[in-house]
């Protein structure tokens, strides 16, 4: 098994952020995490909202767990679903991302991640955090007590800009193993 999978980045339909935006992003990913990151084609899920209404998380990763075989082995390819739509999960009006914990799907949102004034860069760096965040719990990773790591929760864009793109030094080795399941004994 190859450590960590390979990679797929997806946009939400084929109305989801500009491709220009996910190739920079697998890019930086590529370079990060050392794996395969491809850009492929959108995922359709049907949507019974209205588009000024944030989207379940929870529901967005349930439909993309029902797309997946039950023999499948999570870790033989991670897909993360990325999304223009705001996100919201229960108790909570926004949510930047959501994934299974040691599963193989995630989705992020760019909708709060920049404003009007913000650059391309900007937003590039933000959902740069914010995907290896949910990869991170994808590989079984909890959040992280450390306010630069990576895996520590973000509740704003300024929260984001304050930690780091990379893995804190107790969580770095921890998503490295080679036995994805010891991830899940972590505590931060």
């Amino acid at each position: 098994m190859t450590w960590p999978p390979p990679l797929h980045l997806a946009p939400l339909h084929s109305t989801g952020p500009e491709p220009a935006l996910l190739r920079r992003l697998s890019r930086r990913l590529k370079k990060l995490l050392r794996t395969r990151v491809s850009v492929v084609s959108p995922i359709d899920i049907p949507l019974s909202d209205t588009a000024d209404q944030p989207l379940s998380s929870n529901l967005l990763v349930d439909a993309l767990l029902d797309r997946e075989p039950a023999d499948v082995d999570p870790f033989s390819r991670w897909t993360v679903l990325i999304t223009d739509r705001d996100l919201a999960a229960p108790n909570r009006a926004f949510v930047f991302g959501e994934a299974t914990l040691g599963g193989a799907w995630a989705v992020v949102s760019t909708a709060r991640l920049a404003t009007a004034d913000d650059s391309i860069d900007t937003l590039v760096d933000r959902l740069l955090k914010e995907v290896v965040h949910e990869i991170g719990h994808l590989a079984g990773l909890p959040h992280c007590r450390r306010s630069h790591c990576v895996m520590h929760p973000s509740t704003s864009p300024l929260e984001v800009d304050r930690k780091d793109a990379d893995f804190c030094d107790r969580c770095r080795p921890l998503f490295f193993r080679s036995d994805p399941l010891d991830r899940y004994h972590h505590e931060s």
